[in-house]
């Protein structure tokens, strides 16, 4: 796109700049955000943090700053989501009273109240019913604002295994259990 070219270039692999604006790309090795001292880190998809690193890495980042703001963002989660279980985890324990309220913690997440809602029927053809669809929309709120469609989500009612169904549309963790081992 020509315009946003003459707004917008990439700085080489550390991210890309628009304006006075840089958005510097960091990994979870050892020194890639050394010497940055960022006031806003935007994460997407915390699943896919299958370790403590990135967020060592980068927490320290902020110590500097006066009002630093840490936004982390995910679909789902997975077992192996160690970070986002990790906030996930907080959230619940603040929700329920276990910890005291932080002023400097926020978190959203939207789910079903039924972790299994129409999990059972995944994959199998049968509709979603009408009980049903007032629980999913609890854990999809963007089909309100249009961004996603009812549709879709009928699409990976019919195509996802029941414990994928429950965690990318419910927004439940899945508890997994390895299977017996087979002994000859």
């Amino acid at each position: 796109n020509e315009e946003l070219s003459k707004r917008v270039r990439t700085t080489q692999w550390a991210g890309i700049r628009g304006g006075p604006i840089e958005f510097n790309t960091v990994t979870g090795q050892p020194g890639s955000a050394r010497g940055s001292a960022a006031g806003l880190i935007a994460w997407d998809e915390l699943l896919t943090q299958k370790d403590h690193d990135m967020w060592a890495a980068l927490g320290p980042t902020q110590s500097a700053q006066r009002s630093p703001i840490m936004l982390m963002t995910s679909t789902a989660g997975t077992a192996e989501s160690v970070l986002l279980r990790s906030f996930y985890d907080r959230l619940v324990r603040m929700a329920v009273g276990d910890e005291k309220p932080d002023p400097r913690f926020y978190g959203a997440w939207w789910a079903t109240q039924d972790p299994d809602v129409a999990a059972e029927t995944a994959q199998t053809g049968k509709p979603i019913t009408k009980a049903e669809w007032a629980d999913i929309l609890n854990s999809n709120p963007s089909v309100g604002d249009g961004r996603l469609t009812k549709e879709a989500i009928e699409v990976d009612h019919a195509l996802l295994p029941p414990d994928h169904w429950r965690r990318e549309r419910n927004n439940h963790f899945v508890i997994e259990r390895a299977r017996d081992p087979l002994f000859s």
